[in-house]
């Protein structure tokens, strides 16, 4: 079975938004609120893919995709986690991170910053970019 999930299209010429699609789970003002899950089946052979992407604009700015992490006022703020599969016989996943290309004659490719945050009291955050050890070969 297959479910497809729609926000409401606008035809407007004017300018007219179409609609908004969101997944929220439930409050709590004592325990923590609940969790959303996107995933895809298990499988024999290859599992299916989970695509989040924004729309396209024939003319104009595409739409922006945003990954947050909730804001705390009495503890830690939460972590954003990027991570990808294990191979126990072919290679492990990778992590692509490719900013957009211009075609324009005068207009410049996308940027690509990672900055670390920032503290009013103690340190800033530690940025950290290394390889992990291979127990053969080269790391």
């Amino acid at each position: 079975m297959n479910w497809k999930l729609f926000a409401g299209a606008s035809t407007n010429v004017g300018g007219g938004a179409g609609g908004a699609l969101k997944a929220v789970s439930g409050l709590s003002t004592a325990a923590a609120s609940g969790t959303v899950t996107f995933g895809s089946g298990i499988a024999g052979t290859a599992s299916g893919a989970i695509k989040l992407t924004s729309g396209v604009a024939s003319n104009g700015v595409s739409g922006d995709l945003t990954f947050s992490s909730g804001v705390s006022t009495g503890g830690n703020g939460g972590n954003v986690v990027v991570s990808v599969g294990s191979g126990d016989v072919g290679a492990g996943g990778d992590i692509d991170i490719t900013s957009g290309e211009s075609t324009h004659a005068s207009a410049d490719g996308g940027s690509i910053t990672v900055t670390t945050g920032a503290s009013s009291g103690a340190n800033t955050g530690a940025y950290t970019v290394g390889t992990a050890n291979a127990v053969a070969g080269t790391s």
